[in-house]
């Protein structure tokens, strides 16, 4: 029996274009030179927290050629994509029926707090699970023990794991979770009424 679901953030909860791609598009800016900062610096050391995302892409700016101020960028970056409400719905419809619902996102700091906060997470999940909080990402296996240290009452086959990144799944499934794969909201509303009488 499935006792809780683990959600993701960017390609479940979020839709639109990653940043990389949006700021070339609308900027101008080579994405050669943007992806060099995503593929070393982001996803090795500031997204599990061993690095400032603000002094490390305040680097970049010049090489960019962003005329803006680092905030704005950041700005650009945070509110750039837009909040699926229909995910949400069924989030709160499954927690009305007693089933925890969790969030598991790969964020650097700054982000995770504007979607926990501002974006109002918060008050969406039971508890949300951070990989720059917790110093290892998805689909590390440290990231998921961490997960289960939090949630004691709960087993690893109790819970239903979605993400939109097969590697994930594929971690989370080594792991003992039951994984689905997200594809679109019409795959998953399908998927989810399998489980749960939504």
């Amino acid at each position: 029996m499935i006792k809780a679901v683990i959600f993701d953030a960017d390609g479940m909860l979020l839709t639109g274009e990653m940043f990389s791609k949006r700021l070339s598009k609308e900027y101008g800016i080579d994405e050669n030179l943007i992806e060099p900062f995503f593929d070393t610096r982001f996803r090795d050391y500031i997204v599990v927290g061993k690095a400032d995302l603000k002094k490390e892409i305040k680097k970049y700016l010049g090489v960019w050629g962003w005329k803006r101020s680092l905030e704005e960028l950041l700005t650009y970056w945070f509110q750039g994509n837009d909040l699926d409400l229909r995910v949400i719905e069924v989030i709160k419809k499954l927690r009305s029926q007693g089933i925890k619902c969790y969030l598991c996102t790969n964020q650097e700091k700054y982000r995770a707090r504007y979607l926990i906060n501002d974006l109002g997470f918060k008050s969406v999940f039971d508890n949300i699970f951070v990989s720059s909080f917790i110093g290892y990402k998805k689909p590390q296996r440290e990231f998921f023990e961490h997960v289960m240290r939090e949630l004691p009452e709960i087993k690893k086959g109790e819970i239903l794991f979605w993400d939109d990144r097969e590697k994930y799944i594929e971690g989370a499934k080594k792991f003992g979770f039951k994984t689905e794969l997200y594809i679109n909201f019409e795959g998953f509303r399908e998927k989810i009424k399998k489980y749960f009488n939504i």
